[in-house]
Parts: C-alpha cells; sequence; structure tokens
C-alpha cells in the first residue's frame, strides 16, 4: 500500500490504445497514441474521526493537454491512528469538449456503498485503482466486489473481482505481459528502479463488459510501477528534468518522488 504525505508527487507516463482499420483486414488494429506524462500531486491531507482523506490533483506534466483531475483517496485508521488499507472514494475530470473544458464528477461511495476498487475509464488520466486493505494479500483468491450503477434511472451490476498476485520465483525484469489483450503481448520492463521479487500484480475485472486491468506495484512506490487495460498503458517514471532557472529564481520542487 502506498504511503502519501501532503506535497508528495510523481509522475506517470500514459499511451492510449487508438484502433485504426485498414482495407483488407478483417479486424480493426491497435496503435499506441503518443506518450504524455501526468504529475499527479497530493495536494491535503486531512483526518476527521477515524478517517483520512488525501487529495490528489493531477494534470498534464508539460502543459500541452488541458485535462485534469482531482481525485479522493480514503483510508480506514486503526486506533493507534495507524492507516489501514486505502481506496479512490471519488473523482472529478475536466476534459476538452467543443473548445470548453466539461467537468464529470464520480462517488465510488454514492448511497453508502462499501470501497472498493475502480476501473478507471472517464477520463485519459490513469485512474484505474485497486482496494488496499487488510484482507488483499496475494494468498487470497479472487475477491468480488458488488457494484451497482444507475445508468438511465435504472439500475445496473458492475461488480468488480479483484486478485492479488505473489511473484513467481526468480522473478525478473523485463518478462512478457501476463495477460492476453487483443494487440500483440508486450514485455515489463519498468521505467523506476524496482524488484521484481518483492513487486505484486493485482488484477481488476468487470466481468458485466469484459473490462481488465492489471497492474504491477512496488513497495515504497507511490503509483502503479505498471498499469494495463484494453484502454491503454503507462508507465510510473521519474521526474522530468527541470529546466534551467535564471541566477536568484528557486527551482520548482517536486516532492517525494
Amino acid at each position: 500500500m502506498p504511503e502519501w504525505r501532503e506535497g508528495d508527487c510523481w509522475f506517470v507516463e500514459s499511451r492510449r490504445v487508438v484502433l485504426s482499420l485498414h482495407e483488407g483486414t478483417p479486424r480493426p488494429s491497435e496503435q499506441a497514441s503518443p506518450a504524455t506524462t501526468w504529475e499527479y500531486r497530493v495536494a491535503s491531507v486531512r483526518t476527521q474521526g477515524a478517517l483520512k482523506y488525501y487529495q490528489v490533483l493531477a494534470r498534464d506534466s508539460a502543459g500541452r493537454d488541458p485535462r485534469r483531475a482531482g481525485f479522493i483517496f480514503l483510508s480506514r485508521l486503526d486506533p493507534a491512528g495507524r492507516p489501514q488499507g486505502l481506496a479512490l472514494a471519488s473523482a472529478t475530470f475536466e476534459s476538452p469538449v467543443k473548445g470548453r473544458l466539461q467537468r464529470l464528477s464520480r462517488d465510488y461511495r454514492k448511497d453508502g456503498a462499501t470501497p472498493h476498487p475502480v476501473v478507471g475509464e472517464d477520463s485519459l488520466i490513469p485512474a484505474d485503482f485497486p482496494l488496499f486493505d487488510a484482507a488483499s494479500t496475494p494468498a487470497t483468491t479472487a475477491v468480488t466486489f458488488e457494484v451497482t450503477e444507475m445508468l438511465g434511472g435504472l439500475p445496473f451490476a458492475r461488480d468488480v473481482m479483484q486478485a492479488v498476485r505473489a511473484p513467481a520465483a526468480g522473478a525478473r525484469y523485463p518478462r512478457e505481459e501476463a495477460l492476453l489483450f487483443q494487440g500483440p503481448r508486450e514485455p515489463i520492463a519498468p521505467k523506476v528502479a524496482t524488484d521484481a521479487a518483492r513487486d505484486v500484480e493485482w488484477v481488476l475485472s468487470r466481468p458485466a463488459d469484459g473490462a481488465l486491468v492489471h497492474q504491477i506495484w512496488s513497495p515504497g512506490r507511490p503509483w502503479a510501477i505498471y498499469s494495463r487495460s484494453q484502454l491503454g498503458i503507462s508507465y510510473l517514471v521519474e521526474p522530468p528534468a527541470l529546466p534551467q532557472q535564471p541566477p536568484g529564481v528557486p527551482r520548482r520542487s517536486h516532492g517525494k518522488p
């Protein structure tokens, strides 16, 4: 489980899957879009009773893409004040539509819903997030979380399954993608320093529509070092190099990577 403090900052490079249909081919082929590096920053941390809230803001680190996102993560505290688990509670996405930014809000705990893994599909900004809790260990089998969403005024089951996998004996990088997607299999080669023998794989799936997310989390890292779904692929990356500043101008801090 990641441990965040106010001011912490990390960067995620993502490429979305673009489907293209060529003449003479029976099905569309997958191509990767140009990479975008998103900056995530812990804007605030507050405690309310036995709950701890983390506000995380995300934007294009280069400032070219106007998309933005705001997340609220929730952690329950034990009697000693230590966080016990971490879940994505809500999110707000801003995306350009016809020259204007359109806002979409998602409340994953609406109507008292229990915390559950989230398959992020509302923005180009990576938002897939597992449920970290005491029961989520590599020794457990897949767990199903009941999720009901209102679509057109009608309730639909959108249950999410989560499985946690321990690293295989002698695990190392690079290695092939463990799950099959429409596109070609791709070697997993993290872009930050990590230890394959300690990394843990998380698989989120949604039977209702076949959505599937495969992530790898590494101890001490603030975000998944690798994530892939039918929508795209993303990697945790090192902070981009800062531009040279004129003498006397303080450098911008990127916080804890």
